[in-house]
């Protein structure tokens, strides 16, 4: 599957890759996906051929159990087209009488993470020498009166 997806204590890392010959010689490839509401984002081409990205989805409210994405293909010509993911969880019918990938997210964790302890205060070390007051920086003058 090219779909990894890793729990955090506030958000899930979704990781995506399209294997070298699923790019079929694209130039640039572009992930379409609904945590976004379908906003491109680009995957960057790796030495050895692959197409990777990694988007973080929050644990709130809004948190779905499923997503659904598709890809956006830039081909050498500059045409484009549009793919699912060769190797998806599973595909769900789409409004426009195809399909789109899909990946489910795990029930988040019941678990807190644990609550590091307060660091104790540092003692306090011992002066052993006083220290003469700063001088002040300021010149003072002597301002003499004289009785007339």
């Amino acid at each position: 599957m090219s779909v990894t997806v890793k729990e955090f204590k506030d958000k899930f890392k979704v990781a995506f890759k399209v294997s070298q010959e699923a790019a079929q010689n694209a130039k640039e490839i572009y992930l379409l996906c609904d945590f976004n509401a379908w906003e491109p984002v680009a995957l960057t081409l790796n030495k050895n051929g692959t197409f990777t990205v990694n988007v973080d989805i929050a644990k709130d409210e809004n948190l779905k159990k499923t997503y659904q994405y598709r890809y956006q293909y830039v081909m050498p010509d500059n045409s484009e087209k549009y793919d699912n993911d060769w190797d998806a969880q599973y595909y769900i019918p789409n409004p426009f009488n195809g399909d789109n990938s899909a990946f489910d997210i795990p029930e988040p964790s019941a678990e807190e993470a644990p609550v590091k302890a307060a660091a104790k205060p540092k003692a306090a070390k011992a002066k052993t020498t006083a220290k003469a007051p700063a001088k002040s920086a300021a010149k003072t003058t002597k301002t003499s009166t004289k009785k007339k």
